[in-house]
C-alpha cells in the first residue's frame, strides 16, 4: 500500500487538493476490479490529508475543508502532494508564500525519509522556497515563469513541460496539471497500464507533455496600454507580412524603444511576440474551423506551410495536425 498525503492550507486551489484523491481512488477501484477479489485485498493507495495545525483550511474559492491530521502527526508516507495557491498576480503569490514557511521543515523531513514530493502549478513556488529544487529540473505555471526564474535562479526551469520528474521531486505546470501529475504518480507507483486505465475512466487525455498549447501570450500584458495597443494591431494584421518596423511605425516609436518596452513588459522581443500571437490565432483556427493546415498557415502570415508547421511545433510542442486532433476530442 502506498500512503498519499495531500497538504491543505488557506488559499489553496480546491481542485488541486481534492482531485488527486479522486484519481487515486479510481485507480484503487480499477485495480480491485481487475483482481476479481473485491474487498479481499487492501487498496493500492491510502489517501490522507493534513494541515499545519490539523485545523480546517479555507480554499481560494472560500470553501472550507477538513483534514485528517496536523503535520506533526504525520509519519511513514510515500507521497506528499503540495497543492497550488489560488492567485491572480505574482505579488499576491509572493505575499502568501511568507505564510507557509512552516511547510519547509516538514517537506525536507519527508524527502529525507524517502517520500516523493509532488507540487503542481503555484505549489512549485512553495517547493522552491525550501531550496530543494536548486539545481534540479522543474516546471511551473506558464504565466508566472518569468517571476519564477527571477526568484529561483538556481532551479533548472523548463516551463514547456507539463510534468518534470527530478525524483524524488515532481513538479507540474499550470492549473489542472495536478491531473497529469497524479497520473504520472500512479504510473510510477503502480505501472503505466493502471495510469492509462484511470485516465480512460475519467476521460482524461494523456499523457500530455507540453503546456505551450494552453499559454496565452498577452495574458499579463492586457493592462499595459502600450502592449495592448500593439497586440490589437498585430491581430488585425496577423495574416500580412508584418515586420517589427511596421509595428514600431504604428506605435509611433523607434524600433529600439519598442524593443526595450516589449522586453521589460512581456519578457520577449517584439519579433517573438508577433510570432506567438500568430501561433495563438492558429490554435484558435485549428480548434474552431475546418480550414486546411495550409489555409491556417496563410491566415496567420505564413506563405510556406512547412515553415508554419515547424514554428507551430516549436512553440506548442506538437504538430498542427496533432493539436487539431486532440482539440476536437
Amino acid at each position: 500500500m502506498h500512503k498519499i498525503l495531500t497538504i491543505g492550507f488557506d488559499g489553496m486551489l480546491a481542485g488541486a487538493f481534492a482531485a488527486p484523491a479522486d484519481l487515486f481512488a479510481t485507480a484503487n477501484f480499477i485495480a480491485r476490479r481487475a483482481s476479481k477479489k473485491a474487498g479481499a485485498k487492501e487498496p493500492l493507495f491510502r489517501l490522507m490529508t493534513a494541515s499545519i495545525d490539523g485545523k480546517p483550511v479555507i480554499c481560494g474559492n472560500q470553501q472550507s475543508v477538513n483534514v485528517d491530521f496536523a503535520l506533526s502527526e504525520v509519519e511513514n508516507v510515500d507521497v506528499v502532494i503540495v497543492p497550488g495557491l489560488f492567485v491572480d498576480s505574482a505579488e499576491m503569490l509572493i505575499s502568501m508564500l511568507s505564510q507557509l514557511t512552516p511547510l519547509g521543515r516538514f517537506l525536507h523531513q519527508m524527502r529525507d525519509e524517502g517520500a516523493i514530493i509532488a507540487a503542481p502549478c503555484t505549489g512549485v513556488f512553495i517547493l522552491a522556497e525550501t531550496g530543494m529544487l536548486d539545481f534540479q529540473e522543474a516546471t511551473t505555471t506558464w504565466w508566472l515563469s518569468t517571476e519564477f526564474r527571477e526568484r529561483y535562479p538556481n532551479v533548472v526551469l523548463d516551463d514547456i513541460k507539463l510534468v518534470a520528474d527530478a525524483e524524488p521531486l515532481l513538479t507540474g505546470a499550470a492549473g489542472a496539471s495536478y491531473m497529469d501529475l497524479s497520473l504520472h504518480l500512479i504510473s510510477k507507483l503502480a505501472g503505466p497500464n493502471l495510469a492509462r486505465m484511470t485516465g480512460a475512466y475519467l476521460c482524461l487525455d494523456g499523457p500530455r507533455e507540453s503546456q505551450s498549447a494552453y499559454a496565452i501570450p498577452y495574458h499579463r500584458q492586457v493592462r499595459d496600454l502600450f502592449i495592448e495597443k500593439a497586440d490589437h494591431w498585430i491581430r488585425q494584421h496577423s495574416g500580412e507580412n508584418l515586420t517589427v518596423s511596421d509595428l514600431a511605425r504604428h506605435l509611433g516609436v523607434s524600433a529600439r524603444t519598442m524593443a526595450r518596452r516589449f522586453k521589460s513588459v512581456s519578457g520577449m522581443p517584439p519579433s517573438d511576440y508577433i510570432q506567438r500571437v500568430r501561433i495563438d490565432k492558429a490554435k484558435y483556427l485549428l480548434h474552431n474551423s475546418t480550414k486546411s493546415i495550409g489555409q491556417v498557415a496563410g491566415e496567420v502570415g505564413y506563405k510556406d506551410e512547412d515553415a508554419f508547421r515547424r514554428a507551430f511545433t516549436k512553440h506548442v510542442g506538437q504538430t498542427p495536425t496533432s493539436y487539431r486532433r486532440k482539440a476536437k476530442l
